[in-house]
């Protein structure tokens, strides 16, 4: 086995079903200008619904998945674990997968490695009580008669 498959097989071990990405640095003149994937799982495949052939080779310059915030972001982010040895956990909503992910970068080899959680769920949910709360509140602070509750027991 060469590394490459060491690490696929550690990495798979370790997340079990967390979506999960491999990146490394690409250098320019002794300095980082770009990562590049190196390696998926399948449950990022899942997630994410981009092949691993699509993915292996890309770089956050020419990512489909970010928006150029997005990229900005995340350069930096995987700039600072790669030389600093630093985690990272984050939280954000990427607009081009309409997607909310908590994620973790750690210093893994000679890259970084990325550990996902989808929130979409509970984002929605979150936003379904807020809306239902305000509308709540709105009816009541706009009834200009009294409103009763009678419980019978």
């Amino acid at each position: 086995m060469n590394d490459l498959q060491i690490s696929d097989q550690y990495i798979n071990d370790i997340l079990g079903m967390q979506p999960a990405f491999l990146m490394l640095p690409l250098w320019v003149d002794n300095e980082i200008a770009d990562f590049e994937y190196r390696y998926v799982n399948e449950e990022f495949e899942r997630t994410i619904g981009y092949s691993k052939e699509q993915m292996i080779g890309t770089r956050i310059s020419n990512s489909p998945l970010l928006n150029d915030e997005l990229r900005a972001r995340f350069l930096q982010q995987l700039k600072e674990v790669f030389i600093t040895g630093n985690k990272i956990q984050d939280k954000l909503y990427n607009p081009v997968l309409d997607t909310y992910f908590n994620f973790t970068r750690t210093k893994f080899r000679d890259g970084v490695l990325t550990v996902m959680q989808d929130k979409s769920q509970e984002y929605k949910m979150i936003r379904q009580l807020e809306n239902q709360q305000n509308l709540l509140n709105n009816i009541l602070h706009n009834t200009s008669t009294g409103i009763t509750v009678t419980l019978k027991c």
